[in-house]
């Protein structure tokens, strides 16, 4: 909440004092409003009391753009009441509500007049207390009563279009707006002289250590003609890109030996060869000399120190019990037949807690810890396959929640796939509201029953 309020009263006090640079011969305002806020009416057709009704405050920053034309940048604080997702005639607790906007406002008769009435329209960000942000669209009428000169009475009521589900509203608000200023002559900036740039690099020749050499800020105006960081001057190869540690020349086969001085400039060898590879006994070919290979008659890689693992398990073969079955190292490279509890627990612990959007299958992002630890047990447990069953409650319709489970356990499917594990270890499949686990007369138990299990056998 304070990241949002700082964000959004440090954007209304710099594009208010933008406008003011920007415009200093038009007229500039500022009101005071409070607000009444109407989250209710929109979304829930029977009216049940007033107490969804509720009160804020506005403070706004007005200019004139052109004859009838004028632009508001309100900021508004308060708490709202808003309306439950199918619950008629129920709201919810009050919620911090912070929200600026940019409103343009068409008047249809001159200022001067005691009565000035106008149409508005614009975009606005609101931020409301555990609720995503949300963009709206903000539509409406006022009516501005001269009081004093340059103090008018302000009356204006909006609809306000949402970008969020069941989020519409109206707002009415009441205040006073004062004029700020009448105008003046522009500002006209001062002549200055610009000094001698001979090489038009932007840096002038007093400062420029390469003044007739078109270069660099970074290098003091001198140029570095292989983008190696190394202006040219200290540049022992100013056409080629290279390193520091050589003063600007490559190193192409990364042997510590920079091209000029390397006798082999593309393969790998010693200071004491020029550069040059020295030619070693490798008897299985796999590029580990036999000195350093654990296993020099069979072919391996260099992190099995030269051995192979031909069941891809990270434990080489001759360390590996079951070097044809893939297992980890707790049991000795075999296959695990059976999670242990713990890991047990983790997968009935994602079943209940994986949260998604309401009524849609995007994964909220709060969850992804949690298909990561559902991905960690995938990962430990290579020779298991997952079955992902989408369940929900009864609420709704029945072919709908068909639908919504189908898709939702297709999400957690798409989600492990994106993080490497295969298709052929996965598969998904939706059960609606057909399997219930507790009752669906209870807001508990329709918690529960909304859910996503993850099955493992062996393979």
């Amino acid at each position: 909440m304070n990241k949002y309020l700082l964000t959004i009263v440090l954007s209304f006090a710099c594009f208010a004092s933008s406008l003011h640079a920007q415009h200093p011969g038009a007229k500039s305002a500022i009101s005071f409003n409070a607000v009444l806020f109407d989250y209710y009416s929109p979304s829930i057709d029977e009216l049940i009391g007033d107490d969804f009704l509720t009160t804020g405050a506005k403070i706004a920053y007005h200019r004139n753009l052109a004859k009838g034309l004028n632009l508001e940048i309100p900021l508004k604080l308060a708490t709202v009441q808003l309306p439950i997702e199918g619950l008629t005639g129920e709201v919810t607790n009050n919620r911090t509500l912070l929200n600026l906007d940019a409103i343009g406002q068409l008047q249809f008769f001159k200022k001067k007049n005691v009565f000035v009435p106008y149409l508005t329209a614009g975009i606005g960000g609101v931020f409301i207390e555990d609720e995503d942000f949300d963009f709206q669209v903000p539509l409406g009428g006022g009516l501005d009563i001269k009081l004093l000169e340059g103090i008018y009475l302000m009356a204006r009521s909006e609809y306000r279009i949402s970008f969020a589900d069941n989020r519409n509203n109206l707002n009415h608000h009441f205040g006073l707006k004062a004029i700020l200023d009448k105008g003046g002559s522009p500002i006209v900036p001062p002549v200055t002289v610009t000094p001698p740039d001979s090489d038009g690099d932007g840096i002038v020749d007093a400062e420029d250590d390469c003044p007739q050499v078109a270069g660099l800020a970074a290098f003091k105006g001198c140029p570095d003609t292989d983008n190696d960081g190394i202006a040219d001057k200290n540049d022992d190869c100013p056409t080629v890109a290279g390193l520091r540690g050589f003063n600007g020349c490559p190193d192409t086969d990364n042997d510590g030996i920079p091209d000029p001085k390397d006798n082999c400039p593309n393969e790998v060898g010693p200071p004491s060869n020029n550069g040059c590879p020295v030619v070693v006994l490798d008897t299985d070919n796999d590029g580990i000399p036999d000195d350093q290979d654990a296993c020099p008659t069979i072919a391996g890689s260099r992190q099995m120190n030269g051995c192979p693992d031909s069941d891809g398990d990270g434990i080489p073969d001759p360390e590996d019990s079951c070097p044809r079955a893939a297992g980890p190292l707790s049991n000795n490279g075999c296959p695990v037949t059976e999670l242990n509890e713990e890991d047990k627990e983790t997968l009935n612990f994602a079943a209940q807690n994986i949260q998604f959007e309401t009524n849609s299958a995007s994964i909220k992002t709060v969850s992804y810890t949690v298909l990561d630890k559902v991905l960690d047990i995938l990962q430990r447990y290579p020779n298991f396959n997952v079955a992902i069953n989408g369940h929900t409650d009864s609420v709704g319709n029945s072919a709908y929640n068909q639908s919504l489970s189908e898709r939702r356990a297709k999400s957690c499917y798409d989600y492990l796939l994106g993080k490497g594990i295969t298709s052929n270890r996965m598969n998904f499949k939706g059960y609606g509201e057909s399997q219930p686990i507790a009752d669906n007369k209870t807001a508990a138990g329709q918690k529960v029953n909304r859910r996503v299990e993850f099955v493992l056998t062996p393979q």
